[in-house]
C-alpha cells in the first residue's frame, strides 16, 4: 500500500530536491511530508544516524547523479540547503 522507493541514480527523481527536503526524509521519514494520500515507507532515521552522519548519506547519493543532474540539484540546494 506505500509507494515503492525511487531509484536514487539519475533515472530516479531524488535529484529534484533540495539537500533540505532530504536530509528532511531520511531522519524524519517519509510521512513527515504530510502529503495527502501519499503513503510512504521510507521509515525516519532519526534515532539511528547523527545529523552530520544523514548529510554524509544524502552526498554519497549525489555521487550516483551525472553532471546535469547534480547542476540542477546544486542550484535547487542554493534554495533549501542542509539544515
Amino acid at each position: 500500500g506505500s509507494y515503492a522507493p525511487p531509484p536514487h541514480d539519475s533515472s530516479g527523481h531524488t535529484w529534484h530536491h533540495g539537500d533540505g527536503l532530504l536530509f528532511q526524509i531520511v531522519k524524519h521519514g517519509g510521512a513527515s511530508l504530510n502529503i495527502p494520500d501519499f503513503k510512504s515507507g521510507m521509515p525516519a532515521f532519526e534515532g539511528n544516524l547523527q545529523d552530520d552522519e544523514i548529510r554524509a548519506v544524502v552526498s554519497y547519493v549525489k555521487t550516483l547523479w551525472g553532471p546535469g543532474e547534480r547542476g540542477f540539484q546544486a542550484e535547487v540546494s542554493e534554495r533549501d540547503p542542509f539544515p
